[in-house]
């Protein structure tokens, strides 16, 4: 809020608009900056920061019913703008048709299999920009699955590929990252995380080389 004030104090940006992200448990915005700033805290989830910005570019206070509170997320326009082929790999029926109901929603139509024999299967006859894949899978699970497809595919065919597992310490995430994976969704999977990872992956078609890594 230091370096807030100052930049206040310079000519014509006196209304800037400011969001300061804080570690949880701190409060820097006071009562005079209210019109200009906002605080959110950190981990910042995307809801939050859609909130926020909406907050500071309204003019007069606006309450969006509940049943509203995400609209930029559950729209057909993610898929629309940006464009996937995704693999959903995954042994639990149930979670297998959330994750696809979730992407539907999003504009995208993913394909789906139950393990990690499948999944390489899937990948040497198609063709894949993401891979949401769960972590524990019989016959091969994922993570044996991203290692052996990090071997075998070209850089040019190589998908993003994404643990979707209820192990997220950090002992796991090197593991993931070990195994050749260059993400992780927590679960249950939260939309607005989903949304996060959906937009960080480059379609193989915009990338080249070891960018198809990560690298």
């Amino acid at each position: 809020m230091a370096l807030g004030r100052e930049i206040h104090a310079l000519p014509g940006r006196e209304k800037l608009k400011l969001i300061l992200l804080s570690p949880l448990g701190t409060h820097a915005v006071d009562a005079a900056h209210a019109a200009t700033a906002e605080q959110l805290f950190k981990p910042v989830k995307l809801s939050a920061l859609f909130d926020a910005i909406f907050r500071l570019f309204s003019e007069q206070p606006v309450r969006r019913k509940k049943a509203e509170q995400h609209p930029v997320l559950f729209t057909t326009e993610v898929g629309t703008r940006h464009p996937l082929r995704i693999l959903v790999a995954e042994d639990n029926l149930v979670n297998q048709k959330v994750a696809v109901r979730s992407l539907s929603k999003l504009g995208y139509c993913a394909d789906t299999v139950s393990n990690g024999l499948e999944a390489l299967d899937a990948v040497r006859r198609e063709t894949y920009d993401l891979i949401l894949m769960d972590g524990q899978m019989p016959m091969m699970d994922g993570e044996q699955a991203a290692i052996q497809i990090r071997r075998e595919l070209p850089a040019a065919r190589q998908p993003w590929i994404v643990a979707m597992t209820a192990n997220v310490m950090k002992v796991d995430r090197d593991r993931y990252r070990a195994a050749g994976m260059n993400d992780y969704i927590a679960k249950p999977v939260r939309i607005e995380r989903l949304v996060e990872v959906l937009l960080s992956v480059q379609p193989i078609a915009g990338r080249t080389g070891l960018e198809a890594l990560g690298g």
